[in-house]
């Protein structure tokens, strides 16, 4: 509660700067989650509410047994029964905590990687059709014209480029060759878990100033600059950033 009226003080000021921030939100939700256990009926869960599948990806040329993450996947059978009524709530709140949502493993709401939850590794999974436009369609029903960008890493078909054309999401990948350009990503390396995005004035001496003091990829392009992580973007803002702040927001009323 307190953490929550702090945070909402920076955003109020980074919003009078025309800053946005960009919250990372996982496709899936822990077995031992809040969101697992208030609402067991959305998951694929046994009598025990112990999973029947989980979530991983197939094996690659980055693991030959695949990844097993472990999260319990959706029903997604009930979750269209019930409107999609946990999405949207879910998609909702975090409109109010962060400006942009990036959605991790967007690809997985087209097309899936099932996995016994009796197997050691993810090698005899398989893809299961997602929810798609469906689930898309129905939280735009709901809440109307939100800002999203999707996660278009790992094995990309033609099924989830036609998906995200449709949607009209912004992709990201990793510092080129997409719409938004992240320095890293939870995959890339793990330290770097939550992002901020600081959306700044062309003026390259308030980009020298943010680049400066978080050691960032020295690049004049995009007008983009990506905070490693929360914690150093509050720790920038505490000691110094409230500074530049003051000073860009001066000079765009010059």
């Amino acid at each position: 509660f307190e953490f929550m009226k702090q945070w909402n003080r920076i955003r109020r000021t980074a919003r009078e700067c025309g800053i946005k921030i960009i919250g990372d939100m996982p496709i899936y939700a822990a077995h031992d989650s809040v969101d697992v256990w208030a609402a067991p009926g959305q998951f694929l869960l046994d009598e025990k509410y112990m999973p029947t599948v989980v979530a991983g990806c197939p094996p690659d040329g980055f693991s030959a047994d695949g990844q097993l993450w472990g999260n319990p996947l959706y029903d997604w059978d009930y979750m269209e029964k019930d409107g999609y009524s946990w999405w949207i709530q879910r998609i909702k709140y975090l409109c109010g905590v962060y400006d942009v949502l990036r959605i991790d493993h967007f690809r997985g709401l087209e097309s899936y990687f099932s996995v016994p939850a009796d197997e050691k590794t993810a090698e005899n999974g398989k893809w299961v059709k997602g929810p798609g436009m469906k689930l898309l369609d129905a939280i735009s029903a709901k809440l109307g014209e939100i800002d999203v960008i999707a996660e278009d890493l790992g094995v990309i078909t033609d099924d989830v480029r036609a998906l995200l054309k449709e949607s009209g999401f912004p992709k990201s990948a990793i510092r080129c060759g997409a719409d938004v350009v992240i320095q890293s990503t939870h995959k890339t390396l793990p330290a770097l878990t939550q992002t901020a995005l600081l959306h700044v004035n062309k003026d390259y001496k308030y980009k020298e100033k943010v680049r400066k003091y978080l050691t960032m990829f020295q690049t004049s392009s995009p007008s983009y600059v990506l905070m490693a992580s929360i914690d150093q973007a509050m720790h920038w803002y505490m000691e110094e950033g409230r500074e530049v702040y003051k000073e860009y927001c001066s000079s765009l009323k010059k």
